[in-house]
């Protein structure tokens, strides 16, 4: 039972979110301005969004879910090296 709603968790994320990938990317690489940090990003997002899928009510806006979960991905990292930076030379 286990594997049957594995297959329909990867089916169904598939269809409503794997579409989005250019977008998804073209958007990353506006915030970063950089192509490897722009994959980068858009990997960890699509990780994220797989592992939080079932969270995510089928029939709603799943461009807006994934873009929210990549916006907040990228403010997090943005944190993560001012904080990084700031406390190697504060």
């Amino acid at each position: 039972m286990m594997v049957v709603a594995e297959s329909k968790k990867q089916k169904d994320f598939n269809k409503e979110i794997i579409p989005l990938l250019d977008v998804l990317y073209n958007f990353a690489l506006k915030l970063t301005n950089d192509p490897n940090d722009a994959e980068d990003l858009v990997q960890d997002s699509i990780v994220k969004a797989y592992r939080f899928f079932g969270s995510y009510e089928k029939g709603t806006n799943a461009k807006a879910w994934v873009f929210r979960i990549l916006k907040n991905s990228f403010i997090n990292n943005y944190r993560t090296r001012t904080i990084d930076v700031s406390g190697a030379y504060g």
